[in-house]
């Protein structure tokens, strides 16, 4: 088998929802987790091609397909992970959402404190964690894989577009995929589970234990009923003990900063789109 396609971020901007979404189309087998991660963390990638195939379930007549954000992590995971999926697999679809810089370094912030991994208020995880807006350099992260894969194999949409008309978003990328549109739930009323593998409110010390099982479960994992396999996570994940009650929000000096940073990024986002983006640059007081 071969992965023949991946959801490669960016983080927090809809990749769980387009995951969900394709994996309710019967020629489509999504990864057990939906981020193995498998080509950003992994030391030796060949020596562990069994262990990243063995993540999804063998059938036939169907396309594998995974959504890994840390792929467009640069330049803080993998610094040449465009050239090993290339390795891999020449032929790899690759599909890449954008959403609000600003929009996504809150939700971003949300994600990372409520999994135990920052502390610190939003304005100063900002300012002292670059890869909070290295995340939301968009044309830097997705450029290599366009020149690596050309431009037909990489399908570039919009936040916007998923919340507003994904009737029409999942239709495009059902014909990027060569898959049936109409074999897909309705894309109107669809919402993705609140659930997925690896993710979450939860304690990041307990991040897959239930939800990546040793191999020996892993097959009657995934005989139980989802809801069952939810409920379960939480309470072992400590049920979103740090979960916000409010949601956070940027100074403007600091909304500043991230645009005046990210300044450049949005007009090559623009061309890449083909779009007008400066609803990006507006700061909420």
């Amino acid at each position: 088998m071969k992965v023949s396609f991946m959801i490669v971020g960016a983080m927090k901007s809809g990749t769980t929802t387009i995951a969900r979404m394709l994996e309710q189309h019967p020629n489509v087998v999504l990864c057990d987790r939906k981020e193995p991660d498998f080509f950003s963390k992994s030391k030796d990638w060949k020596a562990e091609l069994d262990s990243y195939h063995a993540l999804f379930q063998q059938k036939e007549n169907v396309i594998y397909g995974e959504g890994s954000t840390s792929y467009t992590f640069y330049p803080h995971r993998n610094l040449e992970i465009w050239e090993d999926i290339y390795e891999y697999n020449p032929d790899v679809k690759i599909i890449y959402i954008l959403r609000s810089p600003l929009s996504r370094t809150v939700s971003h912030y949300v994600h990372a404190y409520e999994r135990g991994y920052f502390k610190d208020s939003i304005d100063d995880a900002v300012l002292n964690r670059p890869e909070i807006i290295d995340y939301s350099r968009y044309a830097s992260q997705i450029e290599p894989f366009i020149e690596r894969f050309g431009q037909d194999q990489v399908l570039i949409l919009d936040f916007d577009d998923l919340k507003k008309a994904p009737t029409p978003l999942f239709s495009q990328v059902s014909e990027f995929l060569g898959i049936d549109f109409s074999l897909l739930p309705d894309p109107s009323t669809f919402k993705a589970n609140e659930y997925t593998a690896g993710g979450g409110r939860v304690d990041h010390r307990l991040d897959g234990l239930i939800s990546s099982p040793p191999k020996g479960l892993k097959k009657v994992w995934r005989l139980l009923p989802e809801g069952f396999r939810k409920q379960l996570f939480y309470v072992v994940s400590g049920q979103r003990k740090n979960a916000l009650t409010v949601k956070p929000k940027m100074s403007v000096s600091v909304q500043k900063v991230v645009l005046q940073m990210l300044d450049k990024e949005i007009t090559k986002c623009e061309r890449l789109l083909a779009k007008d983006l400066s609803h990006w640059r507006r700061i909420e007081d």
